[in-house]
């Protein structure tokens, strides 16, 4: 896993694994997509400015609505991580009122209450990632994109900035698409 942490822009422009479904694969030698999304989101929050009102305690709250599988993923990868010195920890927010305390809520395909924490998060400092196809249609800021045999992502700036979030142009200049850039990035 710490591979991961170190190399993800590799992962982005490297094949997810052409052995992911290769005959006599170990599960335990192969990244599976669900650590790559993992190892993304971690590394997401190093290339995203939030202001400093988002950070009323000391902590750095990953929020996820997604199944079993993915979130043990997750704890594997941030597991006694810290992003600019907060320890980051993982958090399920079962209401709206509780999404709002995420620095970054990732929402996993089809998780019925997605949507509905959406509303509650309009205007406010949290990066909101998925995976549906339609996820920025309804407001996300970045979607995880399976293209070939790779996972990349597209990223939303506007509704970003709305949010009062600034992203790095690292970050875009890997991004598969980039939704209204902002002037001289020269991202496309």
């Amino acid at each position: 896993m710490a591979f991961l942490r170190r190399r993800w822009l590799s992962v982005l422009v490297g094949p997810l694994t052409a052995v992911l479904c290769a005959p006599g694969a170990s599960a335990q030698a192969v990244a599976s997509e669900n650590d790559i999304k993992a190892a993304f989101l971690y590394n997401f929050a190093r290339y995203v400015v939030w202001p400093d009102t988002a950070f009323a305690d000391g902590d750095f709250r990953l929020c996820v609505a997604a199944d079993r599988q993915f979130t043990a993923s997750l704890d594997a990868i941030i597991a006694g991580e810290s992003i600019e010195g907060r320890p980051v920890v993982r958090q399920t927010p079962a209401t709206p009122e509780a999404a709002q305390a995420c620095h970054i809520l990732f929402v996993g395909r089809g998780e019925p209450l997605a949507y509905r924490l959406f509303s509650s998060l309009e205007g406010r400092p949290v990066l909101l990632v998925g995976d549906a196809p339609d996820f920025l249609d309804q407001g996300g800021m970045v979607t995880f994109v399976r293209e070939a045999d790779r996972v990349r992502f597209d990223v939303d700036v506007t509704v970003a900035a709305q949010a009062g979030l600034t992203i790095s142009s690292r970050l875009l200049r890997v991004a598969r698409r980039v939704i209204s850039p902002p002037p001289g990035t020269g991202v496309q």
